[in-house]
C-alpha cells in the first residue's frame, strides 16, 4: 500500500495509522518559556502568553514593546547575519507535517533547506554559529533514552555542508552535497511551539550554496516524535523533505510533494 503524507489541524493522535501525519492535542497556549526568543519570533494573543519580558503588540511578542517593522537579515548590532527563506520564524500551530510509525512515533525524516551565499551578498567565508529550528511539537519517550536525564528525549542531527547543485532544485541531488560539519542537538518535549538553537561552529565558502540538514532517526517503539515547525507565511526558496515511509527516498521540495504551505523554519546564523 502506497504511503501518504497529509496536513491537517491539530487533533487526537491516531496511533493505528501508518505513515499519515499524526498530530498530539495541543492543550496549551500561548509561547514557551524554555528557551529564549527575540524580537518578533512569537505569536501571542496576550501579554500573558509571551515569554519573559516581551509584551505582546499586534499579535507579536515584542522586545521593550516596539511596535515597528520586525528586524531580518543583518543584525548590525550583534555583527551577524542571519540566512533565511521565509518571511518569519513565527511557528504556526495548526502546520503540522509529517508521517508517523504505526505506534505513532517519529519515522526516518529528514529537513532541508539550501541558501544561495552569492545571492545573499556572501563572496568571502560565512562563519556559522548556529542553526534555528522550528518546533511545532516534540514528544518526549517513557524510560531511558538517549538524550539527557532519565527521560528519552527526541534527539536531532543538524549537518552544515555545501550542495553543487542549484538553489531553487525541486529535487535535491544528495551526490552533489559535500558534508562540512555535524552536531546532535536534543528537542525538549513540548506541546507548544519553540524555536530551538542548535550551536554548530563551521566554516563554508562564500559564494556556494550552503545546505542545512535536521534529520531524525527512525523512533520506532520509543515513543518519542519530532514534528518541524511551519510559518503559514511566505517563504523565497523551496523547503525539503525526505521521509522513506512516506515513498520521499530523496530531498523533495514541499511543493512538489503536494504540500506548498509547508514552509520549514531553519535558519543559518554567522558571520563574514
Amino acid at each position: 500500500m502506497s504511503q501518504d503524507i497529509s496536513t491537517r489541524p491539530l487533533r487526537p493522535r491516531a496511533l493505528d495509522v501508518t505513515g499519515i501525519l499524526v498530530s498530539t492535542v495541543i492543550a496549551a497556549t500561548g509561547c514557551s518559556y524554555s528557551v529564549s526568543f527575540g524580537d518578533c519570533q512569537v505569536t501571542c494573543q496576550a501579554t500573558t502568553s509571551c515569554p519573559g519580558d516581551l509584551t505582546c503588540v499586534s499579535g507579536l511578542c515584542r522586545v521593550g514593546g516596539m511596535t515597528g517593522a520586525c528586524a531580518t537579515g543583518i543584525d548590525a548590532a550583534a555583527g551577524t547575519t542571519t540566512l533565511s527563506e521565509t518571511t518569519d520564524t513565527k511557528v504556526d500551530r495548526n502546520l503540522v507535517f509529517g508521517c508517523t510509525n504505526t505506534d505513532g512515533t517519529t519515522p526516518d525524516s529528514s529537513w532541508y533547506r539550501v541558501f544561495s551565499l552569492a545571492a545573499a551578498g556572501i563572496d568571502t567565508t560565512f562563519h556559522v554559529d548556529h542553526v534555528t529550528i522550528g518546533i511545532c511539537f516534540a514528544v518526549a519517550g517513557t524510560g531511558a533514552g538517549s538524550g539527557s536525564g532519565s527521560a528519552a528525549i527526541p534527539q536531532v542531527d543538524v549537518k552544515i555542508g555545501t550542495y553543487a547543485g542549484g538553489a531553487m532544485d525541486q529535487t535535491l541531488d544528495v551526490s552533489k552535497i559535500t558534508a562540512l560539519k555535524m552536531t546532535t542537538v536534543e528537542i525538549p518535549a513540548t506541546q507548544i511551539t519553540e524555536l530551538v538553537e542548535a550551536p554548530i561552529a563551521v566554516d563554508v565558502p562564500g559564494g556556494k550554496n550552503l545546505v542545512v540538514e535536521v534529520h531524525v532517526a527512525d523512533r520506532n517503539g520509543t515513543g518519542e516524535q519530532v514534528d518541524i515547525g511551519s510559518t503559514s507565511n511566505t517563504q523565497s526558496q523551496p523547503a525539503y523533505l525526505r521521509s522513506p515511509l512516506c515513498s520521499l527516498n530523496q530531498p523533495t521540495s514541499t511543493t512538489a510533494a503536494g504540500h506548498a504551505d509547508a514552509h520549514f523554519i531553519l535558519t543559518v546564523t554567522g558571520t563574514h
